[in-house]
Parts: structure tokens; C-alpha cells; sequence
């Protein structure tokens, strides 16, 4: 990353910043699971027993508590009352139950206000969740396997904005202008390059890689504002899943144009059909969780 001076002239050089703020409890914690712990929970049912599944989350009782929620709702077909965690699981799958607890893990970990970026926390968690859901939900519709990380990545993908929001308080020896809401996101992102030499994705990634995450989710943050030529079948989903998380969001819309749209679908061998699919079902299932993470 190239050293840069912010505008002010005062501050550090950002690319410092990155490499020195970031561990630091006063600019972002730690995720409320290592990715060491995540590597453990995403690893292939067929590798571990149910028993050593239930293990993974038994001694966390919120979290618990929403895949028994979950396992009882009237989506999952539950005829008589569920009690045990273990037949919650067998009901649920282990993917639901891996996702209900990535989500419970992560949901006060990004309900964050950004008051650059005119966001409150309850919107900024809920693009998070939806990007995250429509990440998973978008596979069915795909030739090949989504990587359970790209759920991950969909939770984490804008956390270099919780950074520059944080740098903004806390080392900037003056405010910088607010990043506005009116024309993007992919005109958003290029205020921030144009204010601080990097943008949320760059600085995201360089999070992710010093939390320890892997070269999947890494790439996938580092790159999903990038140009569609070139990108990994992971980034394009993710790029495909935040578009579809903005489209299904309050404010509804995406930033990608038609072309820009039909040209990423067809590199996924789909189309609109499929991308209408996949928006409701990525809709229905963000409503059904919501009510269980609540």
C-alpha cells in the first residue's frame, strides 16, 4: 500500500495506521470468534460427530437458545416441542446451526453506529446479515460449491468502514467530511480512496488478515468493489451477494447497473431469472432469522 499524507497534512500516513491502529482495542476489537474457532465450526459435517458438534455450542446459552428457536419455528417443520440441542441440531442441519451461531456471535459485534457514513447500527448489522444470507443462498442456483466462507465474509466484507469511522474519532487531529450516502456505494468507496488513499475494502482486508482470517475471506473483502473481470468465483459471489443485500435493504436499489449486473450473473452462469430466485429466497430467509435473533 502506498504511504499517503491525509488532507489535513497533520496525521500519520494511513498505510501506518493499518499496519499499527489496527490492534488496538480503541479502534476494533477482536471478532467475538478467532478464526481458528470458525475454522472449527465451518470444518465439513462428515469430519466430526453430532456429539462433537453439539460440543461447539452447548456452553453458549444465547446462541443455544436461537437454534432451538429456530428448530421449533414453523419453518423447520417441528410438529412436537424440541428441548435438547442435539435433536435441535438433526432438525435444523448442521449449516443452519453453523450460520444461527455465526450470526449470534456477530450480531453486537457490528451493530455499529458509523457516523461517517450516516449509518446506524441497526442498518449497518442488518447489510451484514443480508449479504451474508444471500452469499449462502445464492449456491442452489450455481454449478459449483459456495465455501462456507463466503458466509463469513458477507458478515465481515465492510468492516474497514467501522476502521475509517473509528480513525476519524480517534486520530484525525481534525474531522474529515462526512463520506455521503447519495450517489453509491461504488461512488462512496472512491471518496474514500480520494480522502485517505485507501478504501474500506483495502483496509478491510488488511483487518481480516491481521484477525487471522484466510486467504478466501481476505481476497473476498479486498476485492469486492473491484471490477468484475478477473475475480474469483468467491468475490463474484459475495459482489453478487451484497448487490442482493442493498436490493432487499430498507432503501431498496443496488449500485451495480443493468450491464454491470447481467455481465456478473453470466460469469456465474446465471441470469435474471435466477438472480429474482435467488433474491426471494434470500428475502424469506432473512425474515425467518431475524425473528430468531432477536
Amino acid at each position: 500500500m502506498d504511504s499517503i499524507q491525509t488532507p489535513n497534512g497533520d496525521a500519520p500516513k494511513l498505510s501506518e495506521w493499518v499496519k499499527q491502529v489496527v490492534p488496538t482495542e480503541t479502534v476494533l476489537r477482536h471478532p467475538p470468534l478467532l478464526p481458528s474457532a470458525m475454522t472449527s465450526l465451518l470444518k465439513d459435517s462428515e469430519d466430526r460427530s453430532l456429539d462433537e458438534t453439539v460440543e461447539l455450542v452447548e456452553h453458549d446459552e444465547t446462541t443455544s437458545a436461537r437454534i432451538l428457536l429456530w428448530a421449533n419455528s414453523a419453518s423447520s417443520g417441528a410438529v412436537e416441542g424440541i428441548t435438547d440441542l442435539k435433536t435441535a441440531i438433526m432438525r435444523v442441519g448442521v449449516g443452519s446451526m453453523v450460520q444461527i451461531t455465526l450470526l449470534s456471535k456477530f450480531k453486537s459485534f457490528l451493530t455499529v453506529p458509523l457516523k461517517t457514513y450516516g449509518i446506524s447500527g441497526e442498518d449497518f448489522w442488518m447489510h451484514a446479515f443480508a449479504t451474508a444470507v444471500a452469499a449462502e443462498s445464492i449456491e442452489a442456483d450455481l454449478s459449483f460449491r459456495v465455501s462456507p466462507e463466503c458466509f463469513v465474509a458477507g458478515l465481515v466484507h465492510d468492516v474497514g468502514k467501522i476502521f475509517i469511522d473509528r480513525y476519524q474519532e480517534v486520530f484525525a487531529s481534525a474531522p474529515m467530511d462526512r463520506i455521503e450516502n447519495g450517489d453509491g456505494e461504488l461512488a462512496r468507496h472512491q471518496q474514500e480512496v480520494d480522502m485517505y488513499g485507501l478504501g474500506h475494502a483495502t483496509i478491510g482486508a488488511s483487518v481480516a488478515r491481521h484477525w487471522g482470517f484466510g486467504p478466501t475471506v481476505v481476497d473476498c473483502l479486498a476485492h469486492h468493489h473491484d471490477t468484475i473481470d478477473g475475480n474469483s468465483p468467491e468475490v463474484k459471489v459475495l459482489q453478487l451477494a451484497n448487490q442482493i443485500a442493498k436490493s432487499i435493504g430498507r432503501k431498496g436499489g443496488g449500485d451495480l447497473v443493468d450491464d454491470e449486473l447481467n455481465q456478473l450473473l453470466r460469469s456465474l452462469q446465471l441470469d435474471m431469472h435466477d438472480y429474482e430466485k435467488i433474491r426471494n429466497r434470500s428475502r424469506n430467509k432473512l425474515t425467518k432469522l431475524a425473528g430468531t435473533l432477536k
